[in-house]
């Protein structure tokens, strides 16, 4: 039925935890900058800034990782919505889980990031 891709959808949360996931990211790597940039500071001074190179270092790097984490839900959810009928076969895979089994079975992890690899 085509309700099982909005119901996954619901489940996940994946466009939220995207965001939820670079947004974390991107602070951890600003702190692990700011980690560096203690040393270079004298004592006593106030936090140094971070410089616009690490700004973008941290940012691309966040946008990495959060598509990384996330880029597997979107290969099942595409192989969900695919299911249908073509001719006389019937596309197997009516579940989340199906799909993952059959993408684990068939191609290991890089199966879950088909179209980046």
């Amino acid at each position: 039925s085509p309700s099982r891709a909005p119901r996954l959808s619901r489940v996940g949360s994946p466009q939220v935890s995207h965001g939820s996931v670079q947004f974390l990211s991107y602070e951890h790597l600003k702190q692990a900058f700011r980690g560096l940039n203690a040393g270079r500071v004298p004592a006593g001074a106030a936090e140094a800034d971070l410089s616009a190179p690490q700004l973008t270092a941290a940012a691309t790097g966040s946008k990495v990782v959060a598509t990384l984490v996330t880029y597997p839900y979107q290969v099942v959810r595409s192989i969900l919505q695919q299911r249908a009928v073509v001719g006389s076969d019937v596309v197997q895979h009516a579940t989340a889980s199906g799909a993952v089994r059959h993408l684990w079975s068939s191609e290991r992890l890089r199966g879950f990031y088909r179209g980046l690899v």
